[in-house]
């Protein structure tokens, strides 16, 4: 799970009967990667990356399964113009405690446009452009009659978008059929107004659009740490409130560290 507690990064893991695919390399890779090395029946995961901004690939450097002999990690990521898919892992890497050795595990990168990729047997990956600054990916996985939708850093228009802000109907396309959306929700409806362009969505317009666009249920991703366990709770009630007082039977809550759930 990723969280809106100081100090938690987004990194999101799918199992999935045909692989482990794990979505960005925040502050939870650590964890997930020594649960993995426990259990020792897993020998390969996948990591979309989103983009290259530090709270999404700090986890990478210190990755204990890039250290493990044997063990396959793939990771696909958009070029940013300012920095390749390459250059981004590669600094991530950098970034790691020296102690922590070299690479032995077989580490393979994928470099991802807007489009479709078959990633495992049975299982398909859409990327799309996010409406965000830096060139940042949303991701849809289908996999075992599931769909997920990943886009941690995205702007939404909401309710009110004019015609020609197309980027809700890009993203509507994206999340048809979806099971579980996790979606940006940085800003409160009271602090959004001065961040608005940011690339970060008022938490209330991404509840709604979740919900219209028909997703089975919607996790508010990637809140502003600065925000109390009581206010996210407070935020959390209001937009389950307004979403009932529409009519609509979506299932919102708030992601939060170690969330765990099964579609």
């Amino acid at each position: 799970g990723g969280a809106a507690q100081p100090g938690a990064t987004p990194c999101v893991a799918v199992e999935t009967p045909a692989g482990l695919f794990v979505f960005d390399a925040g502050s939870g890779l650590a964890d997930l990667s020594r649960a993995l090395l426990k259990e020792g029946t897993r020998k390969a995961v996948w990591i979309f990356l989103s983009h290259f901004h530090p709270a999404h690939v700090q986890g990478l450097g210190a990755f204990p399964c890039l250290r493990e002999e044997g063990f396959s990690v793939k990771i696909g990521g958009p070029n940013d113009p300012e920095l390749s898919l390459e250059d981004g892992v590669r600094e991530a890497l950098a970034a790691a405690p020296k102690d922590l050795g070299a690479v032995t595990a077989r580490m393979e990168l994928f470099e991802f446009e807007e489009g479709d990729y078959d990633v495992a047997p049975g299982v398909k990956l859409s990327a799309f452009y996010a409406n965000h600054p830096m060139t940042t990916l949303g991701y849809r996985l289908e996999a075992a009659g599931r769909v997920i939708v990943y886009c941690p850093d995205s702007e939404v228009c909401g309710e009110g978008a004019r015609a020609l802000q197309d980027y809700d109907q890009v993203l509507a396309r994206a999340c048809r059929d979806a099971d579980l959306l996790i979606h940006d929700a940085r800003f409160s409806p009271k602090d959004y107004p001065s961040k608005k362009g940011h690339g970060h969505s008022n938490l209330m317009d991404a509840a709604g659009f979740a919900a219209r666009a028909g997703v089975g249920r919607v996790l508010l991703f990637h809140l502003d740490a600065s925000y109390s366990d009581e206010a996210l709770a407070a935020l959390e009630k209001d937009a389950r409130a307004q979403l009932r007082e529409k009519g609509f039977g979506i299932d919102c809550s708030i992601a939060r560290e170690g969330t765990q759930l099964t579609l």
